[in-house]
């Protein structure tokens, strides 16, 4: 074992060092007014219209299926609803199974 620091070390160490003098770039800043999610009582709150489901749920459905929109990968057709996803890993796999395709999560954590 080597005495001393990695560079990788130091270089952290520095960066840690820089974050302290300089705090306003360690953390983005908190919105004003914060934001404070609905309470929780108000997803009991039964739908206005009959027809129409309570508005907090169809948000909460359209932000669960955007979320999964942008863990895709593979060939992304014009479907593509995220503008900062393109295609990725069109070349997974090759010499064996097809892996291309299919979402990304968390690598088994």
């Amino acid at each position: 074992m080597k005495a001393g620091l990695s560079w990788l070390h130091a270089a952290s160490i520095l960066l840690l060092i820089w974050l302290q003098i300089n705090p306003s770039l360690a953390q983005v800043p908190l919105p004003t007014p914060a934001w404070v999610p609905p309470p929780a009582a108000s997803g009991a709150v039964s739908s206005a219209n009959a027809n129409r489901p309570n508005k907090q749920w169809s948000t909460l459905l359209g932000d669960l299926i955007y979320f999964y929109d942008a863990q895709r990968s593979g060939n992304l057709t014009r479907s593509n609803r995220v503008p900062w996803r393109n295609s990725s890993l069109l070349n997974d796999g090759q010499g064996s199974a097809d892996l291309s395709g299919g979402y990304y999560d968390a690598g088994g954590v």
